[in-house]
């Protein structure tokens, strides 16, 4: 397979792994099917077969269905109206999958299928930018054909109100109207005024309802609210003036929680959503909510004495907490950000975990519901690829590959972990959209990716075979109109070999094909180093820079084609290191707080809550001991930094200097590792300790793309280190 392709095989093996050795060809279908019994090699035409459809116990989980293609008829059978509908779904992508000249020829077989995770999520951002009910009907067309049955809609923000409420007018004149931007340019002189009426709501659920997608809206509280404010001053602490935000980022003021008529404005809220979408969850935000507006508040703090609290923090849990309650008489329950972990979030409230591994495990350790949606994996405003016209809000970059490693267990075999998970969601926050060509742009083809890591169980995913998969979806979409992401699936930024390397995904659909050069020149402007994929798979026995383009023989793009590259390096890999003493699970940390104390402990896994619980202020130290590598290849690197962190491995550590605002990196750097331990360092400096700022996540995938867990199967010390002095 070709992420084998970064393992020291001999070419022989190289070849067969990556031709598939001659065996059948994997059913087309995305996301790939729990179970595929192929009866016989033959194929036939659907279109003189009767086709029977209905509902029965399968005895399978909700959204389940057995798809059964015959020559003699065709059987679809859903565990519910929903898997009907999943089902359905797959019969007609695979009429279009399977197409031939004048109809199509179905393989002759039985499909069982049904969903690892039940929410398959994706948020669309129409605070920041507003996105019509045809844009969001289009995106609803494309989720169901990847079986996605959640849509967040984010409503309102600082930059913008998008839904009327009763007594409240201003909100669709003031609230939903912005000033002239200076990064926006392309806002004008005016943004707004945008919003949707009941009506149209009504009309998205519907729709949505329709292809079996549930949409939950989000109003952000207490934070977020400027746009609020703006239409009603009195809502705020001091009074005002506000005026929506033109720019990104977050404001100081919010809603004031010693005010009655916040209050009154809240139930208002919350009444009229309930009223409009029938899904059980409203997102009530509760993220980046700076609090010193209520700590110079007259009202907020008679609020906070009166209540008996000990500060803001605690204030703003009663907040939270009553928002809740005002939910639960409307007969709902509440999501919301990880941040409510800082606060004190309501007991039954589902927590949508953004701020990588730890989000989602703090939560679930404290007994609440998860929704995955990592900025390490899902945040989709982040740029797909390396162009300088493939903006991100965040500078930072995830890729089709990431998006397909994507666990939202982070490769942790934590049974009750699993049972806290829901499932997860990927993210387009909408400061770098601004279009809907930008929307399907920056959600296809990743939130595909996204929807197999959520729907096929983890024995079914393979990502030479997605490769070829997504290929023919990119070139469905993209002939029906769309306009996805169409480059070809990446590999690692840099790919070591001991022998040969070979790219082949398999044969690709006749409409399109892949130009590539050697020498890094785009292959759309060096026609004469140019060759094509149909003609020659790309192969190498040196050095060389693998840049590839699709070339697609109907409709011109808009723009052109972005590359995919890889730095592909004929190396040995690092040896092994010969241990000759036992060694424990974890790494032995070794840390410094502000006020110069000194402490060591050992940990199972890369965890700095030890160190946090100790600490006020900066913090810096190393965290050293052993990676396992279980296989000889590529291991990739990739961190979220607070701070400041360099990393060693074998002793190499010039590659790794991260410095950053917390935020992803995503900047993957490859070691070329033999199997078995080799030392690592890392050397890190934090500073505040409040939210993710003050934190250090750090990912690492294996050659073959599978993310491995930085815990007791991968890190390991010698027991004698940490007990050294």
């Amino acid at each position: 397979m070709i992420q084998k392709a970064v393992v020291p095989l001999c070419a022989a093996l190289l070849a067969a792994g990556c031709c598939g050795g001659g065996a059948r060809e994997a059913l087309r279908l995305t996301p790939a099917p729990v179970e595929v019994e192929y009866r016989g090699s033959g194929t036939f035409d659907p279109a003189a077969t009767p086709v029977k459809s209905g509902i029965a116990d399968l005895g399978l989980p909700p959204e389940g269905y057995i798809l059964e293609l015959s020559p003699d008829g065709i059987t679809v059978t859903g565990q519910d109206d929903a898997g009907l509908f999943r089902g359905e779904t797959s019969l007609e992508n695979l009429r279009e999958l399977y197409s031939v000249p004048g109809g199509s020829e179905l393989p002759d077989a039985k499909i069982i299928d049904y969903p690892a995770y039940g929410y398959r999520g994706v948020m669309v951002d129409v605070a920041r930018h507003f996105r019509p009910v045809d844009d969001l009907k289009r995106f609803i067309d494309v989720m169901a054909r990847y079986k996605l049955n959640r849509l967040h809609l984010h409503l309102t923000d600082d930059q913008g109100w998008r839904f009327p409420v009763p007594g409240y007018p201003e909100l669709t004149t003031v609230g939903a109207t912005r000033g002239k931007s200076e990064i926006w340019p392309s806002d004008g002189e005016q943004y707004g005024p945008f919003f949707y009426t009941r009506d149209e709501l009504l009309d998205i659920v519907a729709y949505a309802k329709a292809h079996h997608i549930e949409i939950m809206p989000e109003v952000d509280m207490p934070g977020h609210s400027l746009a609020a404010l703006a239409s009603y001053p009195k809502l705020g602490c001091t009074g005002g003036p506000y005026a929506p935000m033109t720019t990104w980022g977050q404001s100081q003021d919010i809603l004031c929680g010693g005010n009655a008529e916040t209050w009154k404005f809240v139930g208002a809220v919350i009444s009229e959503l309930a009223g409009i979408f029938p899904y059980e969850y409203i997102h009530i935000g509760g993220d980046e909510c700076p609090l010193w507006r209520w700590h110079e508040c007259p009202r907020c703090q008679a609020a906070i004495k009166a209540a008996g609290v000990s500060g803001e923090l605690e204030f703003e849990h009663r907040f939270v907490r009553r928002v809740a309650d005002i939910a639960a008489a409307h007969g709902k329950k509440v999501m919301g950000w990880d941040e409510l972990l800082d606060c004190g979030v309501p007991d039954d409230a589902v927590v949508m975990a953004w701020r990588g591994d730890f989000g989602s495990r703090s939560a679930a350790k404290r007994g609440h519901k998860v929704v995955v949606s990592s900025y390490s994996h899902l945040y989709f405003d982040y740029a797909p690829g390396t162009g300088a016209d493939e903006w991100s809000s965040g500078a930072c970059r995830v890729n089709l590959r990431r998006v397909y490693g994507f666990d939202p267990l982070f490769g942790r075999d934590d049974a009750k972990l699993r049972g806290q998970i829901l499932g997860a969601q990927s993210e387009h926050w909408s400061e770098g959209i601004f279009t809907m060509a930008d929307l399907e742009y920056k959600a296809w083809p990743r939130a595909i990716a996204e929807a197999e890591t959520l729907w096929s169980p983890e024995s079914r995913r393979d990502y030479r075979d997605f490769s070829n998969r997504v290929s023919r979806e990119l070139a469905i979409l993209w002939k029906s109109g769309h306009s996805p992401r169409c480059a070809p699936p990446e590999l690692a930024d840099v790919i070591y070999f001991s022998d040969e390397f070979v790219y082949d995904i398999g044969e690709l659909p006749p409409e399109m094909d892949i130009i590539y050069t050697l020498d890094g020149s785009v292959p759309s402007e060096n026609t004469a180093a140019a060759q094509r994929y149909s003609k020659v798979r790309p192969r190498v026995t040196d050095n060389a820079k693998l840049t590839m383009q699709y070339d697609f023989a109907a409709r011109k793009p808009e723009r052109r084609f972005p590359v995919t590259v890889a730095t592909l390096r004929k190396s040995v890999p690092a040896a092994a290191a010969e241990l000759s003493v036992p060694v424990e699970s974890g790494l032995v940390f070794a840390m410094q707080s502000a006020d110069g104390v000194n402490f060591r402990y050992a940990a199972s896994d890369f965890d700095f809550t030890p160190a946090e619980n100790r600490r006020a202020g900066k913090l810096t130290g190393t965290a050293s001991g052993f990676f396992y590598a279980p296989e000889t290849a590529n291991y990739e690197f990739t961190v979220g930094v607070g701070g400041r962190l360099d990393i060693a491995v074998d002793g190499i550590a010039d590659k790794f200097s991260y410095t950053g605002p917390g935020v992803f990196d995503n900047l993957p750097h490859s070691f070329f590792l033999e199997k078995g331990f080799h030392p690592i360092e890392f050397t890190f400096e934090l500073g505040d300790p409040i939210g993710h700022g003050g934190r250090i996540q750090i990912y690492v995938e294996s050659g073959t793309g599978e993310p491995l867990p930085l815990d007791g199967a991968s890190l390991f010390h010698h027991d004698a280190d940490f007990w050294a002095k």
